[in-house]
């Protein structure tokens, strides 16, 4: 039985005593998701995920992929990705993470922030540092998004998380 809204072992119940999320094995950074792009100014993409078993963690890769690089001057954006993380209860402490990188987990630069979530019903939104593009330039730009789960009494196995990802730039 794992955590994927499916009745894997045949006897009429859904996702009880799990073994493990349905999106394992991105549980490490190298394993990190390709979640594809986002692209600028396109709204905001949403994805579910679930943590599972306790202290569990998922990663994920998105780039932000910028809609067209012409302008006048030298320099174009600000540009600025935005992460939002819904848990699944109130009573759920979850941490969510955004590293720029340049592709790989060992080339993940500083000024990442993460940002933890610990009940109240809210979004906690995260927004990465804001870049500046140049013009007649690629200003794509590739992040690794770290979405942690603590161990607490009230932990609810399988039950999804949402995330959102946007990219906003001028």
């Amino acid at each position: 039985e794992g955590c994927d809204n499916i009745d894997n072992d045949c006897d009429g119940q859904v996702d009880e005593d799990p073994t493990g999320d349905q999106y394992e094995p991105n549980d490490g950074c190298t394993a990190a998701k390709d979640l594809g792009y986002v692209v600028e100014n396109q709204g905001f993409l949403s994805f579910q995920g679930n943590l599972f078993p306790q202290d569990d963690q998922d990663w994920f890769r998105i780039t932000a992929k910028e809609l067209g690089d012409s302008c006048v001057g030298g320099d174009e954006g600000p540009f600025s990705l935005e992460v939002r993380l819904s848990p699944p209860a109130a009573n759920l402490d979850y941490d969510v993470c955004v590293y720029p990188t340049t592709e790989s987990c060992s080339q993940i630069e500083s000024g990442s922030e993460c940002l933890s979530w610990a009940g109240a019903g809210a979004t906690d939104i995260v927004t990465s540092d804001a870049w500046t593009g140049s013009c007649a330039t690629n200003d794509d730009r590739t992040f690794i998004i770290q979405v942690i789960g603590y161990s607490n009494d009230d932990f609810d196995a399988c039950k999804p998380y949402t995330l959102e990802v946007g990219f906003t730039g001028q």
